[in-house]
C-alpha cells in the first residue's frame, strides 16, 4: 500500500472532476449577462451581481467536496483494517473488537469532515457579502446595539 501516492491519485481525480464541473459553453458569456441582468432586479447596490455568478459556481461543485471526503475516508478505512489485521492475526479474539472500534472511530471521523466541508462550502457562499466593507459596517451596527436589544425583549417578557 502506497497511501500518499493513492491520496495524490484522489486529489488528481478531484481536481479534474472540479475543472469538468464548471461547464462552459460556447455560450457561457450570454449565461453569465442572464445572470448578471436577473441579479440587477433582485439586489440592491450593496450586493454586487458577480456574487450571483460565484454563488452559481459554488452550488455547481458543492457535492463534489463531500464526494472526495467519503472517498479518502473509506480508502483510510481500508488502510486502518488492513494494518491491525496484519498486527493482530495472531490474537483473534482482538481481530474482531479491534475491527469494529476502527470503523466505528472512521464513521464518527468522516461524519466530522463532512460536517466541516459543508461548513466551508457554506462559509464560501456567503464570503463576498462579507468582504464588503458596506455590508461589515452595518453589520457592526447592527450588532453594537445587540445588548440593548436583548435587555429591552427581556424586560418586555418580565412583563
Amino acid at each position: 500500500m502506497h497511501f500518499n501516492a493513492r491520496l495524490v491519485e484522489m486529489m488528481d481525480r478531484f481536481s479534474k472532476k472540479l475543472h469538468l464541473s464548471d461547464k462552459f459553453s460556447e455560450s457561457f458569456l450570454v449565461e453569465e449577462v442572464k445572470v448578471v441582468e436577473e441579479s440587477n432586479r433582485i439586489f440592491s447596490s450593496n450586493f454586487p451581481p458577480h456574487s450571483c455568478l460565484l454563488r452559481k459556481k459554488v452550488n455547481n461543485i458543492y457535492s463534489l467536496p463531500l464526494l472526495v471526503v467519503k472517498e479518502v475516508c473509506g480508502y483510510l478505512e481500508t488502510v486502518c483494517v488492513r494494518v491491525l489485521i496484519d498486527h493482530y492475526i495472531s490474537y483473534p479474539k482482538l481481530l474482531s473488537s479491534m475491527r469494529k472500534a476502527t470503523h466505528k472511530v472512521m464513521e464518527k471521523m468522516k461524519l466530522e469532515f463532512s460536517e466541516r466541508v459543508v461548513e466551508m462550502m457554506e462559509m464560501e457562499k456567503t464570503t463576498h457579502y462579507t468582504c464588503d466593507p458596506d455590508f461589515i459596517a452595518s453589520w457592526n451596527k447592527l450588532t453594537g446595539n445587540r445588548d440593548v436589544f436583548m435587555l429591552a425583549t427581556n424586560n418586555f417578557k418580565k412583563k
